[in-house]
């Protein structure tokens, strides 16, 4: 992903909220596709750059990420992404889906005409996306799996 196009997915007028929110969102979401790996040093004026955005509002949303435990503070050397290990991932996993297997239990159980329509919708539209743009397949993937949850 080059500097434009973040540029241009973060915007840079007051609706969008305040920059360190902006900055907090677009961290966050480039971590976790992967844009930084795990222990990668995030430089304060290299994300500057790249969000467009003053470096005031990215120290606050690395310390916001920091307490998200997606980042890690390095004394008095900067922040890095957070490094991940395989038992932290499957605890994570193991987590997620007894919890996601309760809501959908609670789902099926109040289901109705329009929640099952809408998750027929949200599939189709999973199964049309080209796999080869992942954000948009993921995004469409994350709305099948929670109009699953909706109910």
């Amino acid at each position: 992903m080059n500097i434009e196009t973040i540029s241009t997915k973060t915007g840079n007028t007051e609706q969008d909220g305040s920059a360190t929110q902006r900055a907090y969102e677009e961290l966050r979401r480039l971590i976790l596709i992967g844009h930084y790996k795990p222990g990668e040093k995030l430089k304060i004026d290299t994300l500057r750059k790249l969000l467009n955005i003053g470096a005031s509002p990215i120290r606050e949303a690395l310390s916001l990420l920091t307490s998200d435990q997606l980042v890690e503070r390095l004394d008095q050397r900067g922040f890095r992404a957070a490094e991940t290990g395989q038992e932290n991932f499957e605890e994570i996993l193991k987590l997620r889906c007894t919890l996601e297997e309760m809501a959908l239990r609670e789902s099926i159980a109040n289901a109705t005409d329009r929640w099952e329509e809408n998750i027929v919708l949200c599939h189709h539209r999973m199964v049309r996306s080209p796999r080869d743009e992942i954000e948009k397949f993921e995004e469409r993937h994350k709305s099948f799996h929670m109009a699953l949850l909706m109910g």
